[in-house]
């Protein structure tokens, strides 16, 4: 059997709450689900033929994808969906319908798990898994092979007759160790990179899934947190130096969730003398000075922390459970000790008016990370915050269920009405430019400026931000 995995293209993905020249330089990093559910496969289903399409990487559009496919010839394909990815799913599924119809369609990701009725109804659409796609899938694929039943693979709809079925037997990875390690091989390595990294290539890496915590916005709210150990992180490390990978990216929810954990690996890397570097995300509420000690002795480099807010009121309606005074004194500390750090914060928020916004920015200064990063509150699906939202009327209809249904690029995500759309756009540019167009903020960058490169990948940056800021007025 044949299977192809599709990382679909952002070709006409919904508008994001972050200004695009924040998504044009981001960077480029590896579609690891994706990657996970094929290493799976590989594994476990030793005959299966495997092709993995990175379209982001590769800069195809629809029609690559289908030539790609068609080429490969595959019996089933499985293509990565998110919710602002939506529309370029299904039009990539309409794709290798229209090359070869016999191909079984299957879709995953975070949209399917919240809307997998509404995903699986569309007439180019033959499956959906929900949730961890690792052993679902290769018992989908081991089903189809053998001529079995499609009741027995966990997480799955699928349709018969013209009817909807859902599967009831649920799967969730509790033992993460037993997974096989994500094979990088089956992408282009080399073409990773992150605008805040100097070395290529940069991978990603997750050591764990979930997140334990309660944050209203965010739709992974008390998912359980489920994690590896440090000697199976290790030996997916030294995996990747293998390949001639040294810069990672930990892309947990937040990687400083057990200390122990954290000492134990960060001790290991130290005692096998890993030559690497590395970031990873926290909270400020789970770092101490030890752990970041820690932290810089085994190469990491980078820290990002969600701060969201200065003001108290707003961060307990979000259900941050931080306090201000902790992302004070964590700054210090990373500044102190000589690590990059990254500060998240949001605007339009409910709580908040004009003057806590401006309170905002003015604490994104006070803090002075190394970078900081400003997005609008959007109510995202299935988050507590929308659900307040549809309650409080807010929003006056469940408008990401009327998206699931009748997908469309022109939709744009739903704000808490603090601001209109306009005045949140103007004033999330007033807050870029505030932060990032002031003298002392960029002779500390230029004084970190290594090489021609360096200087020409930051140049375009700002060039980019300053054409955005400019055009948001205020």
């Amino acid at each position: 059997m044949r299977a192809a995995f599709i990382y679909p293209p952002f070709s006409k993905s919904i508008q994001t709450t972050l200004p695009e020249f924040v998504n044009e330089n981001e960077g480029c990093f590896p579609p690891l689900g994706v990657i996970y559910v094929a290493s799976y496969l590989k594994e476990h289903e030793k005959d299966c033929d495997i092709l993995v399409i990175d379209s982001v990487c590769e800069k195809l559009d629809y029609n690559g994808i289908g030539e790609k496919v068609s080429a490969f010839s595959p019996d089933i394909v499985g293509i990565s969906c998110w919710t602002f990815s939506l529309v370029d799913a299904l039009e990539v599924a309409r794709e290798v319908k229209r090359r070869k119809p016999s191909t079984y369609v299957c879709l995953g990701g975070p949209h399917v798990t919240i809307y997998p009725e509404e995903t699986v109804s569309f007439e180019e659409v033959d499956f959906v898994i929900t949730g961890d796609g690792e052993k679902p899938f290769a018992e989908l694929v081991r089903q189809l092979k053998g001529g079995g039943s499609l009741s027995q693979v966990p997480n799955l709809y699928y349709k018969e007759k013209g009817k909807i079925h859902k599967n009831h037997t649920s799967y969730s990875e509790t033992d993460l160790d037993s997974l096989p390690f994500p094979d990088r091989t089956f992408t282009p390595i080399a073409s990773y990179y992150s605008i805040m990294d100097r070395e290529r290539p940069v991978t990603t890496m997750v050591t764990s899934r979930g997140c334990p915590f309660q944050c209203t916005f965010c739709f992974q709210q008390d998912t359980g947190w489920r994690y590896r150990s440090a000697s199976s992180i290790i030996a997916e490390m030294e995996r990747c130096i293998d390949l001639g990978i040294k810069n990672f990216f930990i892309f947990d929810e937040t990687f400083t969730v057990n200390k122990k954990r954290v000492i134990d690996l960060c001790d290991e890397i130290k005692k096998r003398k890993l030559k690497i570097t590395w970031s990873c995300r926290s909270r400020v509420d789970t770092i101490d000075e030890e752990i970041m000690d820690k932290l810089k002795e085994a190469g990491c480099q980078r820290i990002s922390f969600g701060v969201e807010a200065a003001n108290e009121a707003v961060l307990k309606r979000l259900d941050k459970k931080i306090k201000i005074s902790q992302a004070r004194k964590v700054f210090k500390w990373m500044k102190n000790k000589g690590l990059i750090s990254l500060a998240d914060f949001m605007i339009g928020c409910p709580e908040e008016d004009k003057d806590k916004t401006y309170e905002t920015i003015k604490l994104a200064i006070e803090l002075d990370p190394d970078y900081a990063q400003f997005s609008l509150l959007t109510l995202f699906p299935a988050t507590t915050l929308y659900k307040e939202a549809l309650k409080e009327g807010v929003i006056k209809k469940d408008v990401w269920l009327e998206f699931a249904k009748n997908p469309n690029p022109a939709f744009e995500p739903p704000l808490w009405n603090i601001y209109s759309k306009e005045e949140a756009k103007r004033l999330l540019a007033v807050a870029y430019r505030t932060f990032y167009i002031r003298l002392s903020y960029i002779l500390k960058r230029a004084m970190k400026i290594r090489s021609a490169s360096e200087f020409s990948k930051y140049a375009k940056a700002g060039i980019s931000l300053i054409k955005s800021a400019l055009k948001g007025g205020g």
